[in-house]
């Protein structure tokens, strides 16, 4: 992903976007790892009394699957969430898998153990033992228990 950064076309649009204090949306072609077509979107970071402290690079559709992964420090991230306007994950929610994670949500919006097993393509079982390990890393008693702390946590 560095070579793709390093492309002309790509710092051209950066050098464009750090000039002016307003989100910028772009597309640019690299050649790394293959030739594709990158969106991109720079956009300001401020802080709580509106002055601009940074600039961000979200680039979309890297991958043939459209996927992209960014990893990024607990902290990084938290500050991130906190400039965005939105809170922090509490320390329950970061400690829930991915799955398990989908699987609350499927939860939340009402569906049967049976209805996600085939939504998420997993047996009934191991559907039941996602919700026993989320419903003890939430220190939740029941479905009803965990659909609420969903709902308090603005997870669905």
């Amino acid at each position: 992903m560095v070579q793709a950064l390093r492309s002309p076309e790509l710092l051209a649009f950066w050098q464009e976007a750090a000039r002016q204090e307003q989100n910028h949306f772009a597309e640019c072609s690299v050649g790394w790892p293959r030739s594709m077509t990158l969106t991109l979107h720079a956009t300001c970071c401020r802080d709580d009394s509106a002055t601009l402290v940074g600039r961000a690079l979200l680039v979309c559709d890297v991958t043939h699957e459209r996927e992209v992964q960014v990893k990024l420090s607990r902290a990084v991230a938290d500050r991130l969430m906190t400039l965005s306007g939105v809170a922090p994950p509490s320390e329950k929610v970061s400690r829930l898998t991915p799955q398990e994670l989908r699987i609350l949500r499927l939860v939340a919006g009402g569906l049967s153990n049976a209805q996600i097993a085939a939504q998420v393509h997993l047996s009934a079982a191991t559907v039941r033992t996602h919700l026993k390990n989320l419903y003890k890393k939430l220190g939740c008693g029941s479905r009803a228990e965990a659909v609420g702390f969903a709902f308090r946590h603005h997870l669905v």
